[in-house]
């Protein structure tokens, strides 16, 4: 049996933003389990990071997922996890 341990576990949304999300093949049910997983992580508090690449030229992210469940991280790269912050 696999347990999530909340103060070891990180729910990590990325890029789900508004300009991006209709070119996502089934970007619709993507957005509709990202919501589920944000659901479940605030049940058994678990902390959420949202990252936006680049929201000035892609948007914020979708309107359908609750940022103010955790923190969003800005980035200009690729890669999420180089990020400083």
């Amino acid at each position: 049996m696999l347990t999530v341990v909340p103060t070891k576990s990180l729910l990590l949304i990325v890029d789900f933003q508004s300009r991006l999300m209709p070119s996502i093949d089934q970007g619709t049910a993507a957005v509709k389990n990202a919501k589920r997983l944000i659901d479940m992580a605030e049940l058994i508090d678990v902390p959420i990071v949202f990252t936006e690449q680049n929201a000035k030229g892609l948007g914020a992210t979708v309107d359908d997922l609750p940022i103010n469940a955790g923190r969003i991280m800005h980035k200009m790269t690729f890669d999420a996890v180089r990020e400083p912050d």
